[in-house]
Order: C-alpha cells, then sequence, then structure tokens
C-alpha cells in the first residue's frame, strides 16, 4: 500500500511552482494479489489467483489554475495455471483475466484509458 500525505514541489526554477501539487499523486493505492496451488488429489499442479488495484483519485496536473481529477478506480484480475508433462518436458499453461468487469478507467499521470478487459494465455517450460 502507498499512501501520501503531501506531494507537492519543494524546488523549482519556477517559484510559482513551489508549493503545488505533484501531478497523479493518489492519496491511497494499493494491490492486493494471493494465489493457491494446489498439492494433492486431482487438482495437483494447478493453481488459482485473484487479485485487485485500487487507486483513489488523483489530479491529472500540478496547475493550481487548472484542476483535473482523474476519479478513483478498482480493477479485479484472476489467474489460473495447471503444470503438466508435454513430450518428456515440464510445462505449464497459464490464463491471466486482467480487469475483469471491464471497467473503464484511466491511470497513471497522462491520464490515458486504461486497456479493457483482456485475456492473456501463455504456455512456457524451461532448457
Amino acid at each position: 500500500m502507498v499512501y501520501f500525505r503531501k506531494a507537492e514541489v519543494t524546488k523549482s526554477n519556477d517559484p510559482n511552482r513551489v508549493g503545488a501539487p505533484l501531478n497523479y499523486n493518489p492519496e491511497n493505492s494499493y494491490t492486493i494479489w494471493n494465489r493457491y496451488e494446489f498439492r494433492d488429489g486431482p487438482p495437483k499442479g494447478m493453481a488459482i489467483g485473484a487479485g485487485f488495484r485500487h487507486s483513489d483519485a488523483a489530479r491529472m496536473s500540478g496547475d493550481r489554475q487548472n484542476i483535473i481529477e482523474i476519479p478513483s478506480f478498482t480493477v479485479f484480475d484472476l489467474m489460473i495455471s495447471k503444470r503438466f508433462v508435454l513430450a518428456g518436458r515440464n510445462v505449464k499453461a497459464q490464463l491471466n483475466v486482467k480487469n475483469l468487469t471491464d471497467k473503464l478507467y484511466r491511470e497513471g499521470s497522462d491520464g490515458f484509458f486504461a486497456p479493457k478487459r483482456g485475456f492473456f494465455l501463455s504456455l512456457g517450460t524451461r532448457f
């Protein structure tokens, strides 16, 4: 968890900027993620995970005259994976779902829209 009590310009070549708020510094932002891997029984080698990211509302600009705020948001993510042997190699297949609820939100100091719901499938091994 990140918590800012005060985020402002303390030194600048422009004296008007001193004391101005920094761009995109939400008061609170945090990510919580948990993963569980099955070690016994039929689901052995399978793992599931879930988590979320949250950010409080934040100013897009440090300009005191131009106050534009990015609203707060919470985004949920899921993951499921399975380890197995393929052609004599240990392999892991994994599916991630980012932004599960397909929430439209802006993030970052540039205020661009974040990606909509995404599905990511990966297959990996070690050599």
